[in-house]
């Protein structure tokens, strides 16, 4: 990623919004709108809602205002070290870990507009047909 003394931009690819809701019941309406409209598939998991892959539904709220917005890295020491920079940090009290100690999932320090960001490694592995 180094090139000289100069960081390389590494590839920051969009994952999913995460949008935080007041409640279950509120929740479980806009999860029904989303994937009636955009005919995507619904996937619960223990804290939040899936619509598709792109759309998170936070039921009891989450970081951020507003939600969040996590971007895909194959490398998130290697995103870290060029946001930090920019002046972007990563709080290390939010780190999510993989069996074998690496950092796999972890948010800013920072927001935009009302929306956490959180960075997730994929181990350099995207989906198929996404790269």
């Amino acid at each position: 990623i180094r090139r000289g003394s100069a960081v390389q931009k590494p590839e920051f690819k969009f994952r999913h919004l995460g949008i935080n809701v007041n409640g279950s019941s509120a929740a479980q309406g806009i999860v029904e709108t989303f994937g009636e409209v955009f005919g995507q598939e619904i996937i619960p998991l223990p804290k939040s809602t899936l619509v598709g892959r792109e759309i998170e539904i936070m039921h009891g709220g989450g970081p951020g205002a507003n939600g969040h917005i996590c971007f895909t890295v194959s490398s998130i020491p290697e995103a870290l070290e060029y946001l930090s920079g920019r002046g972007w940090q990563a709080d290390f009290k939010t780190a999510q870990y993989a069996e074998d100690g690496s950092i796999k999932i972890v948010y800013l320090e920072k927001a935009l507009s009302g929306f956490a960001i959180h960075l997730f490694e994929e181990r350099g592995v995207f989906v198929k047909g996404e790269k």
